[in-house]
């Protein structure tokens, strides 16, 4: 999932070397979907004191510390404090953003829950995973999840349904607030009723499926707005609005230190550099720091006036279509009912009213989270705490701590009693007893680095760097970069001159 010289270039063409099962240097292997951005970690000479400690002896012992801190990781409070000051709509949207990078096929020891619960788990070799794993997305983040095949047209347009009549509907301008959809099926729960998009993972819960129909409405919008515009043309429009979002709104404003996002706007060397016909995505960004997302994620949402208060839970897609949770496999609504059409105003803006705020980037998770549903809505068998399977991946992929990143980034580490201070009262005690204040698995140490320098509301210095450098060159290397263009300005600007998340929605005609 990355790599260069500290990065990924020079490992993309596997001048570099590759690291074995046994911790050795390995012959060369073709080229991977993923890599190291910190290649030089994966280094005998480096590695004991850059990895987790991984033998024969430590292993179990490390397997266990990894799901006993993973299960302290359940916030089931909702206590206001952890509020963050970032609107709910941006969870969401980096869920939407992970989609359209990385369609990911990998081994099942790394994506089985059943196997995430065995003894036997042992970090991967580097060499392994570049044989077994990759990415299916070809266009990376260039709207591959709305553009690739598999979206249902009418000429230019995209093809959208409207939503299913139901008790108490919500008041819109049109009915056309869902995606295609398959029939209703008593034989097929994975072929119930599902979207007929190319990425069906934004179908799996209510918002990033309304999510997806207001791309495809702005797409629409987009072609009735200019004059003898095709296809291409209005993919071409909404790629670069796309990226402004992701760059000016959602790095720059929302989750990441803007300080971090400018230097890695103006280096004339950036740590990681793709270029548009090999892309290599770093494991530490797709295995730990953009995992921070999962922390943002609340356990109840205000949808609408008629769903003040609708848990997570119920907010799956096969539950929203069978009306109850759990979902009644070939029966229901056909679509979206018209009750559920999301308010968009109260997970865009704060206003007066705080109940869709994000929760705070921190070491605790919303409760449904430990309760993990597969894709027909079900509860996962064996491991199913997401925690716990973040904090195994991390693991077996070998990736770095905290610390060592820290350092070859240049930055002043976390210390001991800065992991302590900023964790969890109920993880101290475990953070000290398997040495986790001294080597933190990457992905929690930016969680505690975000509650000590930015009080959870953004990433602190190691996650803002490692996606923004990732966000940002992947857009860098799109032949519909704006980056490229001198004095590019976005199209539909609001009247400060801005173009955000909530102007998307309001070009898409789903938000006022």
């Amino acid at each position: 999932m990355e790599r260069m010289a500290h990065g990924c270039t020079a490992h993309l063409e596997y001048a570099a070397t590759n690291v074995a099962a046994n911790g050795d240097i390995a012959e060369p292997q073709p080229k991977p979907s993923f890599c190291y951005l910190f290649e030089k970690l994966q280094e005998p000479v480096h590695k004991e004191d850059a990895l987790l400690p991984d033998s024969t002896e430590t292993r179990p012992e490390i397997l266990a510390a990894l799901a006993e801190l993973g299960a302290t990781m359940n916030d089931k409070t909702q206590l206001a404090k952890f509020n963050s000051k970032t609107p709910s709509a941006y969870t969401y949207f980096g869920q939407f953003i992970d989609h359209d990078i990385s369609l990911t096929k990998l081994p099942q020891e790394l994506i089985d829950p059943c196997e995430l619960d065995k003894e036997s788990l042992a970090p991967w070799s580097y060499d392994s995973i570049v044989k077994t794993a990759t990415n299916k997305r070809s266009k990376i983040l260039e709207l591959e999840s709305i553009y690739g095949d598999g979206s249902i047209k009418n000429g230019d347009e995209f093809v959208l349904e409207p939503v299913s009549d139901s008790d108490h509907p919500i008041k819109v301008s049109d009915l056309f607030h869902d995606l295609p959809r398959t029939g209703l099926n008593l034989d097929d729960p994975k072929k119930d009723r599902m979207a007929l998009i190319p990425d069906r993972r934004n179908d799996s819960n209510l918002i990033i499926s309304q999510m997806h129909v207001a791309f495809l409405r702005a797409h629409n919008q987009i072609l009735k707005n200019e004059t003898n515009c095709t296809f291409e043309q209005a993919q071409q429009i909404l790629t670069r609005q796309f990226h402004w979002i992701v760059i000016n709104d959602f790095l720059m404003k929302r989750v990441a230190d803007p300080a971090v996002v400018r230097s890695v706007l103006s280096s004339a060397d950036p740590l990681y550099k793709p270029t548009a016909d090999n892309v290599v995505l770093p494991l530490e960004f797709t295995v730990a720091a953009y995992r921070f997302g999962h922390c943002m994620i609340r356990n109840t949402y205000y949808l609408n006036t008629e769903y003040p208060g609708d848990d997570l839970l119920n907010l799956f897609v096969l539950n929203v279509l069978s009306d109850h949770s759990p979902p009644t496999f070939g029966k229901g609504f056909a679509h979206i009912p018209q009750k559920r059409i999301i308010n968009w105003d109260s997970f865009i803006y704060t206003g007066t009213s705080f109940q869709n705020l994000a929760r705070k980037i921190r070491t605790q998770m919303a409760d449904p989270l430990f309760s993990l549903l597969d894709e027909t809505d079900r509860t996962v068998p064996c491991e199913k705490r997401l925690a716990v399977q973040d904090l195994k991946r991390g693991y077996m992929l070998r990736i770095p701590t905290g610390q060592a990143v820290a350092r070859e980034l240049g930055y002043t580490e976390l210390s001991p009693d800065n992991i302590l201070e900023h964790s969890a009262p109920n993880q101290r005690e475990l953070l000290q007893k398997f040495g986790f204040t001294e080597k933190t698995p990457l992905w929690f140490y930016i969680l505690v680095e975000a509650m000590a320098q930015q009080n959870g509301d953004r990433l602190g210095e190691v996650g803002s760097r490692i996606v923004a450098e990732v966000l940002i060159g992947l857009i860098r290397k799109s032949p519909h970069s704006y980056l490229t263009i001198d004095g590019f300005s976005p199209k539909y600007t609001n009247p400060q001159g801005e173009f955000e998340l909530a102007d998307l929605f309001k070009l898409a005609g789903v938000l006022k």
